[in-house]
């Protein structure tokens, strides 16, 4: 059989030939002892073989499709798998396995599990072209139903192990921007993965089937990382159950919900109250190691904000008794000192800060670090 790339009326005459006199010629031979044969042929005769040859190759394109061809360093096209496109189907897998169960069922008292990873830093590129690995440094998660809001916590830090060669700088910068904790030699951090996975798994046992965060494709990296140097490590599949993406899961409650309107709510619209800052700096959320550090990015702090977001949200559609489990309560009188982000602080020349002075001179108490919000 000719290859497709030289399949023409000549080619499927030469194979023709071939066969029927059974001829052990190269292919430059039999083209030479064949070249007279077809020049003898009428035009009929040659459309014939020529109709032939594009029947032939349709059906050879149609059969093999992009297995048949290769790109330019010799892989098989049909084998090539866009890792952005397998992540969406990974997604929507996820996503269509945790609210299978829920038609005809109040979900009030079901369980959800909201995950968050602060990591030492990522391994691979952030494009489409590769699977996206990182080293864990924290874990935290809460245990979360629409009528009782938070109800258990887990939270660990993480020893990873040795800092690859060449990412020694890089876990430096994450540090220094995001969570603050040391890259080296914390005496927190544990490599005891088998435990840690342990006790993630203890508070997962009831609701098996859900974990959601925000940064989908990194937690369910992380927990498979985990997963994967534990006990658990021989079994097929991550016991944890599916990992969906927090967005996801918002959207899906509120189209749940029935309410008007519910159903064109975007993700998009969700993530901007997720990543919103109404409650980054809110007391005794984080980790109590956190609290000390002035910094928002404490895995421990991120679910519990999560929950509070979810709670306010959804309360407009559910019936949900906020209660100091669902959000803060506050007193109508508290006043709560809010520290600024430092990227958010305006920078000061020393002439106004001079100014500044004498200004407080003249009003005292009119100038401060601090900016105060009442509760």
């Amino acid at each position: 059989m000719p290859s497709k790339n030289t399949m023409n009326g000549f080619a499927v005459f030469m194979y023709e030939i071939k066969e029927r006199r059974r001829l052990n010629m190269s292919g430059q031979q039999l083209a030479t002892f064949c070249s007279p044969l077809w020049a003898n042929l009428s035009a009929g005769e040659k459309k014939q073989y020529d109709m032939r040859a594009k029947e032939m190759k349709a059906q050879k394109k149609a059969t093999d499709g992009d297995m048949a061809r290769r790109d330019n360093v010799g892989n098989i096209i049909g084998t090539r798998k866009n890792p952005e496109e397998e992540r969406r189907k990974r997604r929507q897998t996820d996503q269509e396995l945790v609210t299978r169960d829920w038609p005809g069922k109040d979900l009030m008292d079901e369980k959800f599990y909201f995950v968050n990873f602060q990591d030492m830093c990522e391994l691979s590129e952030p494009d489409n072209n590769t699977d996206r690995e990182w080293l864990p440094r924290e874990v935290a998660i809460v245990e979360y139903t629409m009528r009782r809001g938070i109800i258990r916590i887990y939270h660990a830090f993480i020893d990873p192990g040795p800092i690859p060669k060449g990412f020694r700088f890089t876990c430096m910068q994450k540090s220094d921007a995001e969570h603050k904790i040391p890259i080296e030699d914390f005496e927190l951090a544990s490599n005891n993965y088998p435990l840690i996975w342990r006790k993630m798994k203890e508070l997962l046992r009831d609701g098996m089937k859900d974990g959601q965060d925000a940064d989908y494709e990194k937690i369910k990296y992380l927990m498979d990382w985990m997963w994967c140097r534990s006990d658990d490590g021989d079994l097929s599949d991550n016991p944890a159950g599916h990992v969906c993406a927090l967005e996801d899961l918002v959207v899906n409650l509120l189209a749940y919900s029935n309410q008007p309107n519910t159903e064109t709510i975007s993700n998009a619209s969700v993530v901007s109250r997720l990543d919103g800052s109404h409650w980054d700096y809110i007391s005794n959320t984080s980790c109590e190691w956190h609290e000390d550090q002035e910094t928002k990015y404490c895995a421990l702090g991120i679910v519990r904000r999560y929950a509070f977001t979810i709670s306010d949200i959804l309360s407009q559609v559910y019936p949900i008794n906020l209660t100091e489990r669902h959000v803060p309560i506050r007193s109508s009188t508290e006043e709560v000192a809010r520290v600024l982000p430092p990227e958010s602080m305006p920078t000061v020349s020393n002439q106004q800060r001079m100014r500044g002075k004498t200004r407080a001179k003249e009003k005292p108490g009119s100038a401060g670090d601090m900016r105060r919000v009442s509760g």
